[in-house]
């Protein structure tokens, strides 16, 4: 399934490499003059099944698997030393090695970063949620150029598609690259509409708020999107800002079209 939704990701970006971020119009600006991109760590998704340890089955067999892998890795060679943990280990009950099983899984992932960007510019939901009621803006950027500069910094990086369920499928085997794929890219199926592709990346420093702003050059924003309820005069410091440091972009205006439930977009010249 993995592979499959990497493909369909792939052929889309390679039709569409321009996707989109929707801000509110202070956090547009700042983003704008810092040629920051924001990831955020997964603890403060708005989805409380987004990225949570729970959605794992840690069941005996590999809790036991576990145990002796974590010996071998961490005592080498030292057979009595071990034996002498083995024998802790089995032991504890399995609740308690479950939860230090995720509190492992957590750890080991403290320093990766997400950002969401979403296939569609003109989505209602998506302005109204993330783009303060359309007060705001939706900046195009192009993913290639974006995932090439990001994992040139950071190896462990990668675009995934998200993965859209209707009901939780215990994801198994925690310790693999694949599981942790699976658990940064499953979603409710409520949540379909966002049409979201991730970037996920590590190793990231994060503030007090569980945020890391990556520095990004200007030539990978391409579009910007005005709301149509936005103040005329947080446009007008948007629009300076980008006519002196991003003149390559194309801008745009949104309006709704009220015989069709639709917003139009319908570029300008500044």
């Amino acid at each position: 399934m993995l592979c499959e939704n990497l493909i369909e990701l792939n052929n889309h970006l390679c039709g569409q490499p321009i996707n989109y971020k929707y801000y509110g119009a202070d956090t547009a600006l700042t983003v704008l003059t810092k040629d920051t991109l924001q990831f955020s760590h997964p603890s403060v998704f708005n989805d409380p099944f987004d990225c949570n340890v729970n959605l794992f089955e840690f069941n005996e067999e590999e809790i036991k698997q576990f145990n002796i892998n974590t010996i071998k890795k961490h005592k080498g060679n030292d057979f009595y030393e071990r034996f002498r943990l083995h024998r802790n280990f089995s032991r504890k009950p399995t609740e308690v090695a479950r939860e230090e099983m995720k509190k492992i899984f957590e750890g080991e992932n403290l320093n990766r970063g997400v950002t969401c960007f979403s296939k569609n510019s003109t989505n209602l939901l998506m302005w109204a949620h993330y783009a303060d009621n359309h007060t705001g803006v939706c900046i195009g950027y192009d993913l290639l150029a974006l995932r090439e500069h990001v994992t040139a910094k950071n190896k462990e990086s990668c675009l995934l598609p998200v993965d859209y369920q209707k009901k939780i499928t215990p994801l198994k085997n925690f310790s693999s690259m694949d599981a942790v794929m699976a658990w940064f890219r499953t979603k409710n199926a409520v949540w379909r509409y966002e049409e979201e592709i991730r970037l996920i990346s590590r190793p990231l420093t994060f503030d007090e708020n569980n945020r890391s702003c990556f520095k990004i050059p200007t030539e990978i924003i391409k579009e910007v999107q005005f709301g149509f309820a936005i103040c005329i005069e947080k446009k007008k410091n948007l629009i300076t800002i980008l006519k002196s440091r991003y003149p390559h972009v194309k801008l745009y205006d949104t309006k709704p079209d009220y015989n069709t439930f639709t917003l139009t977009v319908q570029e300008f010249i500044y």
